[in-house]
């Protein structure tokens, strides 16, 4: 995982935030994170989106 320019991949991030790696792509699907482009394996994510979106669900658990 590269923190420095802000993207991660799906099981880094599922790592991360102690969520099953589904629990990754559906977040990213429902709140349309910037990802890479399909063809760049393995396809990372935008930190920021992700960061929002796990702190968004815990602020209303």
């Amino acid at each position: 995982m590269s923190l420095d320019d802000g993207m991660a991949t799906a099981p880094d991030l599922a790592r991360m935030y102690g969520v099953p790696i589904g629990t990754i792509y559906r977040w990213a699907s429902i709140d349309g994170w910037e990802r890479t482009s399909p063809r760049h394996r393995p396809v990372r994510y935008r930190r920021g989106d992700a960061d929002k979106s796990y702190f968004d669900r815990r602020a209303s658990a």
